[in-house]
């Protein structure tokens, strides 16, 4: 069995700074848990965020580590950066949440914590984005065609994922300028339904509602 060692580096409201020895096929939480003599559950997770001085924003680069990453995935996937683990108690994004993104979600997109910070400054998106990268590259194609009435039956699909959308969160999942994002949404059989001076409702009246996201909810604190 190989012994991992991995510096607790900045380890803001948990303590000081220290060395991790486990075995590589313990799960990270349990170990680091263990070490810090406290109790966990299968519902435990930790956020981490990459350390640098250029990232000013706060919720983009943060990353869940859930309960069956091991502590050698975590080393790889940490592998080549300084992090630090976040306190949490975020809130949602006004009448939407998106749940922030899973170390699954960003190993199975293929990057690492390195590769998808600096994926996430140079494009401009989240970390949580990367789970809609197809749905971007869709609608990106469909306004490249020209807008046309007909959508493609599995971006439609997309599109139809959320009754209503929250014009917010739909531009936050598509990433289209504000024009095309309309035209898209109205070729899919939307209209707008409700605005005030910070959102705006679109709803497909021909489907049944599923917004996952109306209610804001929060992110424990560690």
């Amino acid at each position: 069995m190989t012994l991992f060692e991995i510096p607790i580096r900045r380890v803001e409201r948990l303590g000081g700074e220290y060395t991790l020895v486990a075995e590589g096929e313990d799960r990270f939480i349990e170990a680091y848990f263990r070490a810090k003599g406290w109790e966990v559950t299968e519902d435990t997770y930790l956020l981490i965020r990459m350390t640098s001085p250029w990232s000013e924003r706060p919720r983009q680069d943060l990353v869940r580590i859930p309960i069956d990453f091991t502590v050698a995935q975590f080393d790889d996937f940490t592998r080549g950066t300084e992090w630090e683990f976040d306190p949490g108690g975020y809130g949602g994004d006004g009448r939407w949440h998106e749940p922030l993104a899973s170390a699954w979600e960003v190993v199975n997109a293929g990057f690492s914590l390195q590769s998808v910070i600096g994926f996430v400054m140079t494009t401009g998106r989240t970390v949580s984005q990367i789970r809609y990268l197809k749905y971007q590259q869709m609608a990106e194609d469909w306004r490249d065609e020209g807008a046309p009435a007909e959508i493609p039956k599995e971006l439609l699909q997309m599109v139809k994922s959320e009754n209503p959308w929250w014009r917010s969160h739909f531009d936050f999942v598509f990433k289209l300028d504000g024009i095309t994002g309309a035209a898209l949404l109205r070729a899919a059989g939307y209209r707008k339904t409700f605005r005030d001076t910070n959102d705006a409702l679109w709803l497909d009246e021909s489907e049944p509602h599923n917004s996952r996201f109306v209610e804001p909810q929060g992110y424990p604190s560690l």
